[in-house]
């Protein structure tokens, strides 16, 4: 959705709008700092304090200083970006009408959908060793957000409004509050620093913390806690899908909840297991281990071992993409192609020279699309097609993920005048036929489990078009 003046309108002459409309950036800031631990409180404080200080010596009087300002401040202090925060916060109050406050600390995930939904431009950020860069990154932030308050006519606290309390609110109405089944388990690490959050977490206690670009929304985290403790000892679900944040020390970042606990799982357990101490990660005694996949056998024996000190197991949930044999082997979306989809399609009677993978394919306007596999393809220009198509992901785990591949291989079998196409994830299978009008609400989904019946393997019927396909099994 675009910018819509009357519903700004509508929500400024709202209460909750006038109320935020009233607060000042540090009110915003507080309720995001309320969730800290005492000394981040204080180190936060510190460091806008003595930012306000060196700013309230200078001069701006326009957006070319007040560039060059912010580059000085950079170059003369280390790691401004991760404590972009309060830095931020000092340069907006004492120079409101050159920098914007952004206090997306750890969320930078929630900015960059708030900038998609409302037709804000933001560049890439930067890499994570590009320190100097990530400091900078706060300048292209701030330029589009100017542009964008020029654009809609909002003063500097009608942005703040806009921000922090109106956009949030429309992001969030689009996400689902019930978290989708786990796809995946992963490992990640506390130290010293997080002993206090780790020692009183309860299972309404979300947190930040380094993990896995690949994870999603739903799955499950296992927190080794180091020395001098050296277990793992709870188990977490991921609550938002992992994202870069230019912003966070670590940069790839998760946020998680929903703790449950179980009896402590030693190091030495651990070593001395027969599947688990042949685990690179334990072998290494888990350095580096934070946002590591934890292999199905792997995630199976910990279950075993929880069982052995009376903890019922059933209380940690098991990703259904991992019940299927070989899940093991599956680690990305070119597994899932050559390790699913081509087995399945030689099951169903297809040869390898019947598919054509990456087929090239013009989309109109000089756009070049691939579909990953065009069986029983022509590919005369001006006159392709392709009787079935197959589009792999990795995870197809939520609705939204399910709704973007679909039409993502839509498209392509109306241009291709397939007759059916397939989706192909961790997850299972999904088929759609052109009979049906490649309608979502008709499909038929088969687990890769189920696949292993015969009888439900029989129903995945893909013998149309030019080739009566004798199914095996």
């Amino acid at each position: 959705m675009e910018f819509n003046s009357f519903v700004w309108a509508l929500y400024k002459s709202s209460p909750a709008g006038q109320e935020a409309l009233e607060k000042h950036p540090a009110d915003f800031q507080k309720m995001r700092s309320d969730k800290l631990s005492a000394d981040e409180r204080a180190a936060e404080d510190r460091v806008q304090d003595e930012t306000q200080r060196w700013c309230a010596s200078k001069t701006v009087n326009n957006a070319v200083q007040a560039r060059q300002l912010f580059e000085t401040f950079v170059d003369n202090n280390e790691e401004v970006f991760v404590n972009i925060g309060p830095v931020s916060l000092a340069f907006h109050s004492t120079f409101p009408a050159f920098f914007a406050p952004y206090l997306f600390t750890r969320r930078f995930n929630t900015f960059q959908a708030i900038c998609d939904t409302f037709g804000i431009p933001l560049l890439p950020p930067p890499k994570r060793p590009q320190e100097r860069e990530r400091s900078i990154y706060y300048l292209a932030i701030n330029d589009a957000l100017q542009e964008f308050r020029q654009l809609q006519g909002l003063t500097s606290n009608e942005l703040t409004a806009f921000l922090y309390d109106f956009a949030p609110k429309v992001i969030a109405a689009d996400i689902g509050q019930e978290l989708p089944p786990p796809t995946s388990v992963w490992f990640a690490i506390g130290g010293d620093p997080d002993f206090e959050f780790l020692n009183t977490a309860t299972v309404s206690n979300p947190a930040s913390w380094q993990g896995n670009l690949s994870a999603r929304r739903g799955d499950i985290v296992l927190m080794y806690r180091k020395a001098p403790l050296s277990h793992i000892e709870s188990a977490w679900r991921i609550i938002e899908d992992g994202f870069s944040d230019p912003f966070f020390f670590y940069h790839t970042t998760i946020w998680i909840d929903q703790c449950v606990r179980f009896p402590p799982i030693k190091i030495k357990e651990l070593r001395e297991h027969p599947k688990l101490g042949q685990n690179g990660i334990v072998r290494r005694d888990f350095v580096g281990a934070s946002g590591n996949r934890v292999p199905t056998e792997d995630y199976r024996a910990i279950l075993g071992l929880l069982e052995t000190k009376r903890f019922r197991s059933s209380q940690l949930l098991v990703p259904a993409s991992y019940e299927f044999e070989g899940a093991a082997r599956i680690e990305d979306e070119e597994d899932v192609e050559k390790k699913l989809v081509e087995p399945l399609l030689k099951q169903l009677g297809y040869q390898q020279s019947d598919w054509l993978k990456q087929m090239s394919l013009r989309m109109g306007h000089g756009e070049r699309v691939y579909p990953d596999y065009a069986l029983l393809a022509k590919t005369k220009h001006g006159d392709e097609s392709a009787v079935i198509l197959v589009e792999a992901k990795f995870h197809i785990a939520t609705q939204k993920q399910l709704e973007e591949a679909f039409k993502q291989a839509k498209s392509y079998a109306w241009r291709l005048q397939s007759q059916a196409f397939l989706l192909a994830a961790m997850e299972g299978v999904w088929l759609f036929r052109i009979a049906d009008g490649f309608s979502l609400k008709a499909l038929d989904h088969f687990t890769w489990k189920a696949l292993e019946n015969p009888d439900q393997f029989q129903k995945l019927d893909l013998s149309v078009g030019k080739r009566n396909v004798t199914k095996r099994h």
